[in-house]
């Protein structure tokens, strides 16, 4: 194999879908700016399919349709991961974000630090959340 060809694989092999922690990182910055669907249209995850279907069938026509569209895909993880693991730090963590209460707040009631929390369970949600919207659309609908 010549050199060159190699290197064109070596470069699409770049340009191919991103890595879990790459996602994880999207995901985090997306969280952050749950409640503003300005930000959130700027933010990579709106091409996933279970946000495009939202932003071109109920929500087409409407302003930032595609940060609303990323803001619900959002907020139904959260939902769902708070409603499957009640009692556990990490939904209580889901829950408060889709609540709109702060990691602080959670922080207290759990009786743990803010950094323990973040450190430990801020991760683990973020990846439980990544897998949630990255879910074919056909799928979600039959686990709802």
């Amino acid at each position: 194999m010549s050199a060159t060809r190699m290197r064109r694989n070596d470069a699409s092999a770049l340009r191919g879908r991103p890595n879990a922690a790459a996602v994880d990182e999207r995901v985090r910055a997306a969280l952050r700016a749950i409640d503003d669907p300005i930000v959130l249209e700027a933010s990579p995850l709106v091409r996933l399919d279970s946000v495009r279907s939202l932003a071109e069938g109920p929500l087409r026509g409407r302003t930032c349709a595609e940060g609303l569209a990323l803001r619900f895909v959002l907020r139904k993880a959260l939902a769902d991961i708070a409603n499957d693991l009640i009692g556990t730090p990490i939904g209580a963590l889901s829950a408060a974000l889709h609540d709109g209460r702060t990691q602080a707040e959670v922080a207290i009631d759990l009786g743990i630090t803010q950094e323990h929390l973040s450190r430990r369970w801020k991760g683990p949600l973020v990846s439980l959340v990544r897998e949630r919207i990255e879910r074919p659309v056909s799928q979600q609908q039959r686990a709802a």
